[in-house]
């Protein structure tokens, strides 16, 4: 809603609010949004590493392109970058699984 600016005047700020608060609670689409966010600097900085975390986690909760857009952000990064990104991932994944 405020990414695009659907019934609503857009607001990257506001989109980042609500789809962290919306991945945090396992919504696989929010946690794409939030990869997307990143790669794309929209309301944020640039950051390869948070993308490909938020595309693993959103390809592991079941939204193919998550898959690929984490293999898209990977061809940009080194190798310690992606690594990185698959332990922020490996955390969240935990902590979604055991609920905290």
């Amino acid at each position: 809603m405020y990414d695009n600016g659907q019934g609503v005047q857009q607001d990257d700020n506001l989109a980042f609010k609500w789809y962290s608060a919306a991945a945090e609670k396992g919504a696989a689409s929010a946690q794409y949004n939030l990869g997307d966010m990143y790669s794309n600097g929209w309301g944020v900085p640039v950051d390869n590493v948070q993308a490909y975390d938020w595309f693993s986690v959103a390809g592991a909760n079941g939204y193919e392109l998550g898959q690929t857009s984490r293999y898209e952000v990977s061809t940009k990064m080194t190798a310690a970058a992606i690594e990185k990104g698959q332990q922020m991932a490996n955390e969240i994944l935990a902590c979604l699984v055991n609920g905290t």
